[in-house]
């Protein structure tokens, strides 16, 4: 049988080993991914992302807080996720649909990547459960 990566493009294949040096915006939707290319290109541009949006991502291989310990630190002052899901954690609920900033920052991934608070791992189902039951969404 065939790994995942034989038939997953990479997202370098995409985009080759090119650097925008002023790289402000950065959205990728639709997309299998291994957590190293993503926290490979946060950890690129963490200096210079002002936006991250993150739609319809399923990992193959590694972890969602790889990904999101790659954007602490950084000049990221806005993240949208919507649809994430891996083979080894529960799919995370999305944060973008509460439009006011202060509210989005109850958020479990909000809070680990502009807070700096511990990832809370398989919690995360009841924490986000928990939010959404709040804003009724």
């Amino acid at each position: 049988m065939e790994s995942p990566r034989n038939w997953i493009p990479a997202i370098s294949d995409y985009i080759g080993n090119n650097t925008w040096s002023n790289l402000t915006t950065l959205a990728i939707g639709r997309w299998s991914v291994h957590s190293s290319e993503l926290s490979n290109m946060f950890q690129r541009y963490r200096s210079t992302l002002h936006f991250v949006s993150l739609m319809n991502i399923f990992m193959v291989h590694g972890s969602w807080e790889e990904i999101f310990a790659e954007l602490q630190g950084g000049e990221l002052r806005r993240l949208k996720l919507r649809h994430l899901g891996s083979a080894g954690e529960v799919t995370l609920c999305d944060c973008d649909q509460v439009l006011e900033e202060d509210l989005q920052m109850l958020h479990p991934v909000y809070r680990y990547v502009f807070m700096n608070e511990p990832w809370i791992g398989m919690g995360y189902t009841q924490a986000c459960t928990r939010f959404q039951e709040l804003f009724k969404w």
